[in-house]
């Protein structure tokens, strides 16, 4: 029977309760969602769900964790739990619900943020883009230790630090104070992954972090990915400008130029991706679109022959707006 992904831990309890003389596997389903970011770090909610090892228990523990690449830490505060014990449910005749045990915090929130530095509570997802199309970018650790950009068909390598935050404390409680990234149990590879599903990316000073969640059968899990800044953004800006070329050759001219677009747009510097961008809408007949993108091309050495002998450009190569933006190449 194929495995079921996102079962829930407390079905995954109830059903091993008629299984009594065997100990169930512990299951550990951590989940991460970005709550701020700062210059010094971003913050993420924490869900943990787990089973404890018995047939009969649902833990589940709520917290934050303030995540800062430059200390290479992460600092944590817990904000509650709950413990749902299933021992009686249809056992015992009226009892029809678990047994509940709940833990709360004192901690504030929103003075607790302030203090690490949050200045936005609306991060900008790194992997959104404006393209109308159904592929989006993904990051995947790899055993090697790196991780892997991808978007469409397109991958590319680049090297990172993988955070796994479940075993964040020995004793698998909930931690409070700061703990170093070597201090946290390292992310292990291994080969009971079914898939994996990305983001977001959210930028923090000179780094970018993003969620990475593997799915397998036991014990799924979010992981963070932290990258260095510049890195992730030349990295995506060449897989979106591959991905525009794929586009461009199947003469998907509108995919093309918005996928050109978007490497331009996370790194000024690429020139290629400024001429294929002027390509795309040269073939689309439009000529101030072409012209546009090619004023980004000025000052790079060898942009006119280029042009002049590109037949892309053959359908606006006499508009006078697409001359003059010739006229101020090198």
């Amino acid at each position: 029977m194929k495995a079921a992904l996102h079962v829930p831990v407390a079905v995954l309890a109830l059903s091993w309760a008629g299984h009594a003389h065997a100990t169930p596997p512990d299951v550990e389903d951590l989940h991460l969602e970005v709550m701020c970011a700062g210059d010094a770090g971003t913050a993420w909610t924490t869900r943990l769900h787990s089973n404890g090892g018995s047939h009969f228990l649902v833990i589940h523990r709520w917290g934050l964790v303030w995540l800062s690449p430059s200390a290479q830490s992460a600092t944590f505060a817990a904000v509650g739990g709950l413990v749902e014990n299933h021992v009686n449910v249809g056992v015992d005749e009226g009892v029809d619900k678990p047994g509940l045990t709940w833990t709360t915090s004192t901690i504030d929130q929103a003075t607790w943020l302030r203090e690490h530095g949050a200045e936005t509570c609306a991060p900008r997802d790194l992997f959104t883009h404006y393209v109308e199309d159904a592929t989006g970018f993904s990051v995947r650790p790899t055993p090697s230790g790196a991780v892997r950009l991808g978007l469409g068909e397109q991958s590319k390598m680049l090297s990172g630090t993988v955070v796994d935050l479940r075993n964040r404390a020995s004793d698998y409680g909930d931690p409070t104070g700061t703990l170093s990234f070597d201090a946290l149990a390292p992310f292990a590879f291994d080969d009971e992954a079914l898939g994996w599903a990305s983001g977001p990316a959210v930028a923090t000073g000179a780094h970018v972090v993003a969620r990475a969640r593997v799915e397998r059968e036991f014990d799924p899990t979010d992981l963070l990915v932290v990258m260095d800044a510049d890195a992730f953004a030349s990295t995506t800006a060449w897989l979106a400008n591959a991905d525009g070329l794929e586009h461009h050759r199947a003469e998907r001219f509108e995919l093309a130029a918005q996928w050109f677009r978007e490497a331009v747009d996370r790194d000024l510097a690429f020139s290629i991706a400024a001429f294929n961008l002027a390509c795309a809408h040269a073939r689309l007949g439009s000529a101030m679109g072409t012209a546009r993108a090619l004023e980004r091309l000025v000052g790079v050495p060898g942009m006119a022959a280029k042009v002049k002998a590109d037949a892309d450009f053959d359908g606006v190569r006499a508009h006078p707006t697409v001359q003059a933006a010739v006229a101020g190449l090198e």
